[in-house]
């Protein structure tokens, strides 16, 4: 299986996050797996449905709280 990792802010409803679910929607997850980088500090809206499918988040610190 090849995993892609994809960096967003978080995975709310925006236009970028909705596209990534459209796409991960149809994939076939026995070959291809979504990762998602999240910095926002929240959770988002898609999350449960990554985990679901099988995907994983990895949220890092906001680069605001480290600044």
């Amino acid at each position: 299986m090849k995993r892609v990792l994809c960096l967003i802010a978080n995975m709310d409803t925006g236009g970028a996050e909705t596209l990534l679910m459209k796409l991960y929607r149809t994939m076939n997850v026995e070959e291809y797996q979504f990762d998602f980088l999240t910095y926002a500090g929240k959770n988002g809206y898609y999350d449960k449905e990554i985990i679901n499918r099988g995907g994983k988040i990895y949220p890092i610190t906001p680069v605001k709280k480290i600044l």
